[in-house]
């Protein structure tokens, strides 16, 4: 199982890339709410709209609804990179702490990621 981030998604979208040249077909895929989000407030139309919510409601939903301690989990990894000189943005955060609690390497294009898994214990899926 791979969580995917909303980087990837959005450039399967915009550069017509495909996910199974990134992961294998065998690879089962996940997602979690902050990531629905982030991909759905990015789509141009209402038909890209229903097509990605389609896409991302058909792949394993992690942390839905999100618990209160994800959120708290998301606060602690920011201000652990903070103290080491690094600022990632909330919704990184939020996505790593889902991973993260999940145990679930992250397929991301965000170099947020590669900052916040310095400082953490954020896995980083590798791309064969």
């Amino acid at each position: 199982m791979v969580l995917v981030d909303s980087s990837v998604w959005i450039k399967i979208e915009h550069e017509r890339l495909k996910l199974r040249e990134l992961v294998s077909a065998d690879e089962r895929l996940a997602t979690c709410p902050i990531v629905v989000h982030e991909v759905l407030r990015g789509t141009r139309d209402p038909e890209r709209y229903d097509a990605a919510r389609e896409l991302l409601l058909h792949v394993a939903m992690y942390d839905a609804p999100t618990p209160l301690e994800r959120f708290e989990q998301a606060a602690q990894l920011y201000l652990r990179c903070r103290a080491g000189g690094v600022t990632p943005s909330s919704g990184d955060c939020l996505v790593a702490a889902c991973a993260i609690a999940h145990d679930l390497p992250l397929l991301h294009f965000d170099s947020g990621f590669l900052h916040i898994a310095r400082f953490t214990p954020l896995k980083l899926f590798t791309r064969s």
